[in-house]
C-alpha cells in the first residue's frame, strides 16, 4: 500500500494527475487509490490509473480496517487528521512476531551441527537465517 501512496505522490509531483490544493500531493483516502484517478493533469484525456486492485486486509487484525496519518498529522498520532493519506499503520495493538524473533523468544532454538534448527515446538525443522549462517549462535 505504501508503494501505491508513493506511485500517487511520484505522479502527483510531476503534474500527471491532478490534486486537491493543500494535499501534498497525497492521496485523499485509500479509495481513490483502488478507483484510480485520471491522468493527464489539467487536461484529463480520459485515461484513469488505478494503484491498487482493493485495500488490503490488515494482516494482524483480518480486518480491511488500517490506521491512517496525514501529512499534518504527528508522526506517533493514532487520529486521521482526514486531509491526506501520507501513511498507513495495523490498528493491531498486539506485536508482529517475525521468524527471527520467533526463534528467539518462542521457541528458544538452538543451532545444531548440520545448521537446522530444532525448535522444540512441534518438532519442525527450519533453516537458519542468514545471520546464524554467517556464525551467529542463537541460544535459550
Amino acid at each position: 500500500m505504501r508503494q501505491a501512496i508513493d506511485k500517487y505522490k511520484d505522479l502527483a509531483d510531476q503534474q500527471k494527475i491532478r490534486v486537491e490544493l493543500g494535499s501534498e500531493g497525497y492521496p485523499p483516502d485509500l479509495e481513490t487509490l483502488v478507483k484510480g484517478v485520471a491522468l493527464g493533469g489539467s487536461g484529463a484525456t480520459g485515461k484513469n490509473i488505478r494503484f491498487l486492485r482493493r485495500v488490503p486486509k490488515d494482516p494482524m487484525t483480518g480486518r480491511i480496517e488500517w490506521g491512517m496519518r496525514s501529512v499534518q498529522d504527528d508522526a506517533d498520532s493514532t487520529s486521521w487528521g482526514g486531509k491526506n493519506v501520507f501513511d498507513v499503520y495495523s490498528k493491531s495493538t498486539g506485536l508482529l512476531w517475525t521468524d527471527e524473533v520467533f526463534r528467539l523468544v518462542v521457541c528458544r532454538a538452538k543451532v545444531r551441527h548440520d545448521g537446522i534448527f530444532n525448535s522444540g515446538l512441534l518438532g519442525r525443522r527450519v533453516r537458519p537465517s542468514a545471520g546464524a549462517r554467517a556464525g551467529l549462535r542463537l541460544s535459550s
